[in-house]
């Protein structure tokens, strides 16, 4: 009966640090993705807003938000977006989570991001998630979000 819970205990003590590994992978390749992650977020946010430029949004975009957004569409939208005028202070980017997607592509990161930055007209934040595939990042989602751009649109004509 001895060797029986001696045996239990080991199988169990194997169990444990099998978990406690997985985690610890997972809290260090999570930690290196929201890293590397923010600062490509930042950097695009900045570049992309500076001046509202649909041209460099396009450039980071991934196939796949430039399959679902009509370049006519996407022109519009920046043409709202600059309301808000040009960037005056970009507080950055905090990492709101990620996930490993596997599929026939291979093995894709997608990482979400908020944004916070001020514009001439008002603060607005940035919602993004990032695409990375091998060790390219490119951007999925690029949804702005403020109170200026509500109150822009209502003044506006149609």
């Amino acid at each position: 009966m001895r060797k029986f819970f001696f045996g239990l205990g080991i199988a169990a003590a194997a169990v444990i640090l099998l978990i406690a590994a997985f985690i610890g992978y997972g809290v260090y390749v999570g930690a290196g993705v929201s890293k590397e992650g923010g600062v490509y977020a930042d950097n695009a946010v900045v570049t992309i807003t500076a001046h509202w430029d649909v041209k460099e949004l396009t450039k980071r975009a991934s196939p796949e938000l430039l399959k679902q957004v009509k370049p006519e569409v996407l022109a519009s939208l920046f043409d709202w977006f600059a309301t808000l005028g040009p960037l005056v202070d970009y507080q950055g980017s905090k990492p709101l989570g990620w996930r490993q997607v596997s599929g026939t592509g291979g093995t894709v990161i997608l990482a979400e991001y908020l944004c916070s930055a001020r514009y001439k007209a008002g603060p607005a934040t940035i919602d993004l998630v990032l695409q990375k595939s091998g060790s390219v990042w490119k951007i999925n989602r690029f949804q702005v979000n403020s109170d200026i751009l509500i109150e822009n649109k209502a003044g506006r004509r149609t």
